[in-house]
């Protein structure tokens, strides 16, 4: 009898560790068309909708410190660095909870102001708090990852997706299809991937990009201007209409997408090896509730890098590994 009670205490052990190394907080878009969620903090759990940062960043809060200080925060002292009051707090992410420092901006002169974020990103100084770090030093990770899936891109939905921080969730993983580890570009302040360059819409050859970003806070997919002009060209020679505003943020409308091809981006796997990423009309252009489409591109002005907008996270489930600064692909599950 006491053996049997022992393994079931060993095996609910076990299960509580390996359930913690998966955090899965569900995302939504909100009016500016941003990826956030939505968490509780301070011994009163207030609520408070932050987005996930990828770029320079830091765990900060966007409200009064009263307000910190009224949640029952613990004040810890003065950021001279980022010119912020630093608290510490439990935070409700998904089903657990976690003691996390953040800032909340003294005004316009902080560093952070203007950002209600948790940070997934390079800590390139002491004082920048980071939520992967944190939670990794507590114990609470085994991993300093987190991998992103989306199931649509529609502010109506409760839920588009999916902030798995830790382990991947191979359930979100397409059948048949592995996490492969990208050539990181070395050098740069944020995750990014190697390309080869290869860079096709359709049939038509498109100039491509070294380095290659991945946005969670835009729709839009950013290209060379010269991809970007031969683009319009491809449409104009496939009889695709569209209306063109350059003086209005290069924005391009088209009157239906059903002629409209793939866009293919080589990217460079670990090993030297290709790994084609696709994307589709749909991923590409936005139905406007006019009946009209946008374009989900815009032309970029330094030319060597390539930034895939978050629509991407529909068809692929990407990881992003702080330590090694790398990125992971594999393909999303069908649902």
């Amino acid at each position: 009898m006491r053996s049997t009670l022992a393994f079931i205490l060993i095996f609910a052990t076990l299960f509580a560790v390996i359930s913690n190394q998966r955090i899965s907080i569900p995302l939504k878009i909100d009016d500016k068309q941003q990826l956030f969620f939505t968490v509780k903090y301070g011994e009163k759990q207030c609520q408070v909708d932050l987005i996930p940062a990828i770029n320079f960043c830091s765990n900060a809060i966007i409200e009064p410190s009263q307000v910190a200080d009224q949640c029952e925060s613990l004040y810890i002292g003065e950021n001279n660095f980022a010119k912020s009051r630093d608290y510490s707090a439990k935070f409700q992410l998904g089903n657990v909870q976690a003691s996390l420092q953040f800032s909340v901006p003294n005004g316009s002169q902080s560093m952070f102001y203007g950002a209600s974020e948790l940070c997934f990103g390079f800590q390139n100084y002491a004082e920048q708090q980071n939520t992967l770090i944190e939670l990794f030093q507590s114990g609470q990770l085994t991993e300093e990852r987190f991998y992103v899936g989306l199931n649509n891109t529609s502010t109506a939905s409760a839920t588009v997706g999916y902030l798995d921080i830790g382990a991947a969730n191979e359930s979100q993983i397409k059948k048949g299809s592995n996490l492969v580890t990208l050539l990181g570009s070395t050098g740069e302040s944020q995750y990014s991937a190697n390309s080869n360059r290869n860079l096709n819409y359709g049939s038509y050859k498109l100039q491509g990009g070294s380095i290659v970003f991945f946005s969670l806070d835009s729709l839009f997919t950013q290209l060379s201007i010269f991809a970007f002009q031969d683009i319009l060209s491809a449409f104009s020679q496939q009889g695709v209409q569209y209306t063109y505003l350059p003086d209005q943020d290069y924005v391009v409308y088209l009157p239906s997408i059903e002629l409209l091809d793939n866009i293919t981006l080589g990217l460079v796997a670990q090993d030297s090896s290709a790994y084609s990423v696709p994307l589709t009309s749909q991923q590409y252009t936005k139905l406007l509730s006019n009946g009209q489409y946008q374009l989900l591109i815009l032309p970029e002005f330094y030319t060597n890098s390539i930034t895939l907008g978050y629509p991407v996270f529909q068809s692929y489930y990407v990881g992003f590994d702080l330590p090694h600064r790398q990125i992971l692909i594999a393909e999303f599950f069908e649902a």
